[in-house]
Order: C-alpha cells, then structure tokens, then sequence
C-alpha cells in the first residue's frame, strides 16, 4: 500500500471512532491494532493526535464543500436543497453513530488551541452551508442552527431509541421549511 493510501486509510479509521466515541475516546495504539500497523507508522504520517484531528476537520470540510457543489447542480425546488444536505450528511452516519462535527464539539473543552480553531472553522463552515441553502427562501442563519441543532439532537436520540426517530424529526424539518 502506498503512502498516500495508508494516510487515508488512518484518517477513515479515525473518523469511525471520532463517530462512533468522540475524538478522546481513541489512542493511535487502537489504530494501530485495528490498521495491522505500528504506532511509529501512524506518528510518521500524523506526529501527534492533534495533526490527525486536523486531517479528519480538513476531511470534514472537503466534503462538505463536495456536498454544496452536487446540490447546487441539483434540479430540485430551493425548498428542497437544505433538507437534501441533511439527507446527504445523514447517510455517512451509521446508526451506531453521531455527527463527527458534533462529537468534536463535545469534546471541545479539552481539544488543543489548534484543534479547536479548527473545529470552529468547520462548525462555521457547516452552518454556512444550511445557511446558504436557505437564503431563497428564509434567509435566517438562525433556521440553519435549528436545523442543525435539531438533527444532531436526534442522531443522540437515535441512538438510545432507534432509527424510527430520524423519519419523525425528517419530517418535521420539511414542515418547517415549508
């Protein structure tokens, strides 16, 4: 395996665990043992976990700017577009799952400076997204924050009740819109 590949392949491992327990949850030797490679191989690409955390922010906010471009060449009604991101983002989510995005954030308190820079960026940059996508038709950052609140909330409920609640807040989110 190239170099390239493996630094993917420890930045994917350590986003299952970022959604699966949160960012403190994981030490490079659970990577390490899961990877089928050493510690010195994963500090080579990554010298602290602090670097790792920013390869899987800067990860987070690839996608997202990927997301907003597929939207946007969607033919679908405004209306639609912000429930499209949500849908979009849900579907990296498994059920065991939460928002990566939101697991940083509870783990924010105790996050180096760096680290925390840069998951404000990509918490602005997210909420810059719903936003945009709601100019047409509300034109209200606050709504973006009630979205995304909103979903987040119900990833954690999902968790300890089941997945019927995501088609309930679903649709609960298209009346909103409407």
């Amino acid at each position: 395996m190239d170099m390239e590949n493996r630094k993917e392949q420890i930045i994917e491992r350590a986003l299952v665990h970022i959604k699966k327990r949160g960012y403190l949850s994981f030490s490079y030797d659970h990577l390490s043992k899961e990877l089928g490679l050493t510690k010195a191989s994963i500090h080579y690409h990554f010298e602290k976990k602090e670097s790792l955390g920013l390869a899987v922010c800067d990860r987070l906010e690839t996608g997202l700017d990927q997301m907003m471009i597929a939207i946007k060449q969607m033919d679908i009604d405004p209306k639609e577009k912000a429930i499209e991101f949500l849908r979009m983002r849900l579907s990296y989510i498994d059920l065991d799952e939460i928002c990566p995005i939101s697991a940083f954030q509870a783990d924010f308190p105790y996050l180096p400076e760096i680290l925390k820079q840069s998951v404000q960026h990509v918490t602005n940059k997210e909420l810059g997204c719903v936003a945009e996508l709601l100019k047409d038709i509300h034109n209200n950052e606050a709504k973006a924050i009630l979205l995304l609140s909103a979903l987040k909330g119900a990833l954690q409920y999902r968790r300890a009740v089941g997945g019927e609640i995501m088609e309930t807040i679903s649709k609960q989110l298209k009346e909103l819109l409407q």
